[in-house]
């Protein structure tokens, strides 16, 4: 292997690093998820992800540099610290709030039964004015 395919992977492992790192701050809810544009808390996402990366470093044990094994280690300590804190604090309450389109489907139905009481009395009415 030569010295540029060596850095170059230096720079993927450490990416690798950063993506478990961000995986497991938006699980804890520290980070805004991009897809959902909230702050969620998924602990058990965050503890897959924590989790992956001490499978990473027990499985490239001895094969790291100093730089990368350095930047794995702080990275779970600080993901760790960050999971116990997190796993101490309650739940966050959860607004219930339907979708727009559940909300309109709930709606309908009362719609409905609006118009056929409108549809009986005018049947009604009419009913009577021609008796």
């Amino acid at each position: 292997m030569s010295n540029g395919n060596e850095s170059y992977d230096s720079e993927l492992f450490k990416a690798l690093i950063l993506n478990f790192q961000v995986s497991a701050m938006i699980g804890m809810g520290k980070i805004v998820n991009p897809v959902t544009q909230k702050a969620e808390r998924n602990l058990n996402e965050a503890k897959i992800a924590i989790d992956m990366l001490n499978m990473m470093a027990n499985k490239t044990k001895g094969n790291l540099t100093d730089e990368e094994n350095r930047m794995l280690q702080q990275t779970l300590t600080d993901l760790r610290l960050n999971y116990i804190n997190e796993k101490s604090q309650p739940e966050p309450k959860e607004e219930k709030i339907e979708p727009a389109e559940i909300q309109t489907e709930a709606k309908q139905p009362d719609k409905k039964k609006s118009k056929r009481k409108g549809d009986k009395k005018s049947k009604n009415t009419k009913n009577l004015t021609d008796s």
